[in-house]
């Protein structure tokens, strides 16, 4: 089984059919089945990604990765936090 990614692809001025990846988002504690990058959000230079299977306090606690955009491009992202629920419990499935 795969840890999953997230993939980040940004429009070129000469529309979608150009299209290239730009970045692969990873967890920094990825593990199998954690369902890494089932949900996404992006907003401007900041995406969010879900691992609702994240096992953290407990099982399938999950968690959201936070990525921002530095100046060179999405290319070298890292990951900039890791959310987690303050009273997270087994299967609360957060992300």
């Amino acid at each position: 089984n795969c840890s999953g990614s997230a993939y980040v692809f940004i429009k070129p001025a000469t529309g979608w059919i150009d299209v290239t990846e730009a970045a692969k988002l990873t967890a920094s504690d990825a593990a199998a089945d954690h369902e890494f990058g089932t949900s996404v959000s992006i907003s401007g230079e900041t995406a969010v990604v879900g691992a609702y299977l994240q096992d953290g306090v407990g099982m399938n606690t999950g968690a959201a990765y936070v990525f921002k955009m530095p100046e060179g491009g999405w290319v070298n992202a890292n990951e900039n936090a890791r959310l987690t629920a303050s009273d997270a419990a087994t299967d609360d499935r957060l992300g």
